[in-house]
């Protein structure tokens, strides 16, 4: 097919003929055939071409999807030449490994490249799988900018390995410094400010740095994007743990609260994660799914 990217009017999933078995669901097959062709698509429903808000978001997907860069990064803190994030593609039924993906995230946010690869049958999923995904798309930065990162900063999903001088080994002779965090969004503490004896949402973007220099906290959504009226609670922070590398917490915390802000498919809200993290798992899910290539680089981002 000879298209940028497909834009698809599709009807909801509860529309009666879908629920009474008479057609198919389309939105999947067409996710699915035009995924197999690397064509990327947005699929927005019937009940929703009024609603000015999904028209929004559907308008930075067709431009995310087909490459394109809305906003970006103006002064990361720093000075990394890219982000890669790691996630697992895990079987919904079994929890059992599938695979892992990667994407690259340059130092002003734009999302450079994804990569999602599937173990073969049989195969563990150990350091060797992260580590050949990471080859894979740190050969495809040399070969688009002509020279290799110096500096690359590795954040990863909770604990996705436990053997950090593996994954490091293979970029050291080739001289590059490399950071490797632990993104944990499970068991991190709420945050509040407290005023009259009631506790308040905060702001986002408050950072706590522990006085080891080797964990933080950092809360990426609150205040103004959502107050108390909305009655949400008080949100969760996110955990974020130096397993390898010199940079210092706070520029990392500070990092990792700038690519929460990046998220290119909503117009007027950003994600808890950063968009390393949040991304790779958007692209694992996808290729799970079967509405990507596997094995295969993804340019743009046509999984949100």
């Amino acid at each position: 097919m000879d298209a940028d990217i497909v834009l698809a009017v599709v009807p909801e999933a509860s529309n009666e003929f879908i629920r009474d078995g008479l057609i198919d669901d389309p939105y999947p097959e067409f996710k699915k055939g035009l995924g197999g062709d690397g064509v990327p698509s947005q699929m927005v429903t019937t009940d929703n071409l009024d609603n000015q808000w999904v028209n929004q978001n559907t308008a930075l997907g067709l431009i995310a999807g087909a490459g394109g860069i809305p906003w970006c990064i103006d002064e990361m803190p720093g000075d990394p030449d890219c982000f890669i994030g790691l996630d697992a593609t895990r079987d919904p039924d079994t929890g059992q490994h599938l695979g892992a993906s990667a994407n690259v995230v340059l130092a002003d946010g734009t999302v450079f490249v994804s990569k999602t690869q599937r173990l073969q049958s049989g195969e563990t999923f150990d350091e060797s799988a992260i580590r050949d995904v990471i080859k894979d798309v740190q050969r495809e930065f040399v070969r688009r900018e002509g020279e290799s990162p110096s500096h690359v900063i590795v954040h990863r999903d909770g604990r996705l390995f436990e053997d950090e001088a593996a994954i490091r080994e293979p970029f050291a002779d080739a001289g590059i410094e490399m950071d490797i965090l632990d993104i944990r969004k499970s068991g991190a503490p709420r945050i509040a400010t407290k005023r009259n004896d009631e506790f308040r949402i905060e702001q986002k973007g408050r950072l706590f740095v522990s006085s080891t220099d080797d964990h933080g906290f950092v809360a990426t959504t609150g205040a103004p994007e959502f107050t108390d009226d909305h009655g949400l609670g008080t949100p969760r922070t996110l955990h974020v743990v130096r397993r390898a590398g010199d940079t210092s917490m706070l520029t990392l915390l500070e990092q990792v609260y700038w690519l929460s802000e990046v998220h290119v498919g909503s117009a007027g809200r950003s994600v808890r994660l950063p968009i390393t993290t949040y991304y790779a798992d958007r692209c694992a899910e996808h290729a799970r799914k079967g509405y990507l290539v596997q094995g295969e680089l993804v340019e743009g981002v046509p999984y949100i």
